[in-house]
């Protein structure tokens, strides 16, 4: 049965689970000609796959299995008029102690779904039933704190580009109950979410890309900064004549250090690790991957970072320069060329 809530609430839920699962992709593949066959546990193995669950899975209709003791924490709405288990529209068996997500263990184990089969004739409605049911072993297979609640559970196909399925799968006749759990008023919200948070990323990643190209441009540069920097600060050793204020006296004596000559090498370093990584973003399934938000955030503060020390640098590379005079350190840098 629909549960409405605050969309607040669901708005919490997306971003928690966004998080933990990332966001993907539609699966790729005709789900529903695999339905019309009576394809259904092929079906169902095509969204195993897409969601990383290397479970095997076993489908078999819910009238044949009544004295089967399957634990209900699928979608569990009647359609009017039924009772027992022929109203109920799907159960998932998930043993308590199933392994962890990631796990070898996980590999082909057996997992059991019980379908009313009067939804294998409405194929939208019955990829989004088992999507829903899936999506129950996916959190329980992460121990997700909130793996029962359902409202988090229907989230998960739309996370992981089922949108489209679950929106036509949700009515299989026109003017027919809306299954699942979001009330359709949430379920146009998390939508909207959604597509905020995709077009979010991919204006974060794209500035990203940006700054690194940037930086890619200024690791050269920074070579050549180092380069020029040792030049002028040796001129200034061999020639004790050349005069200057305190401040700088005392920058200079900095540095000679070994500390601020490696912290030159640190900004080269960190200028081609930068780049590297945020270049080997791509513009669909890899900028959504689960942890995007902390990485991303890591990634801006790394990139701050850097281009505070690169401009700290070579403000150093500019008291050099000025002490030298204009005439001096153009001639050293022309020899270093």
């Amino acid at each position: 049965m629909a549960i409405e809530v605050n969309n607040d609430f669901i708005e919490k839920a997306i971003y928690d689970l966004v998080e933990d699962l990332g966001l993907k992709d539609a699966p790729k593949g005709d789900m529903f000609s695999l339905v019309r066959d009576n394809k259904i546990e092929q079906c169902a193995n095509m969204i195993c796959f897409h969601y990383g669950l290397p479970v095997k899975i076993k489908i078999s209709d819910i009238a044949l299995n009544r004295n089967m003791n399957f634990r209900s924490v699928g979608i569990t709405q009647r359609k009017r008029g039924d009772t027992g288990t022929e109203g109920i529209v799907a159960q998932v068996l998930i043993p308590d102690n199933i392994p962890l997500y990631g796990t070898k263990e996980l590999e082909g184990y057996p997992i059991e779904i019980v379908v009313n089969s009067y939804y294998w004739n409405y194929p939208a409605t019955l990829v989004s039933i088992l999507s829903h049911e899936l999506s129950h072993v996916l959190l329980e297979s992460i121990k997700h704190p909130q793996r029962e609640n359902e409202l988090y559970v229907d989230i998960v196909p739309l996370l992981f580009g089922m949108s489209d399925i679950v929106y036509y799968g949700r009515k299989p006749l026109p003017h027919s109950t809306s299954y699942g759990y979001l009330s359709d008023s949430n379920f146009v919200f998390a939508l909207a979410i959604i597509k905020k948070i995709k077009k979010q990323r991919h204006a974060e990643i794209s500035l990203l890309k940006k700054r690194a190209k940037k930086i890619a441009k200024d690791i050269k540069g920074t070579a050549k900064m180092k380069s020029l920097f040792c030049s002028y600060l040796k001129y200034i050793d061999e020639n004790r004549n050349i005069k200057f204020n305190m401040h700088d006296g005392n920058k200079i004596v900095i540095y000679h250090s070994r500390g601020y000559q490696s912290k030159i090498d640190s900004v080269i370093n960190k200028q081609i690790r930068l780049s590297e990584i945020v270049n080997k973003y791509d513009d669909t399934y890899k900028i959504h991957y689960p942890g995007l938000l902390k990485q991303t955030k890591r990634l801006k503060d790394e990139l701050d970072g850097i281009e505070m020390e690169y401009l700290e640098f070579k403000k150093d590379l500019g008291l050099l320069r000025k002490c030298l005079g204009l005439f001096q350190s153009i001639s050293i840098m022309l020899a270093c060329r």
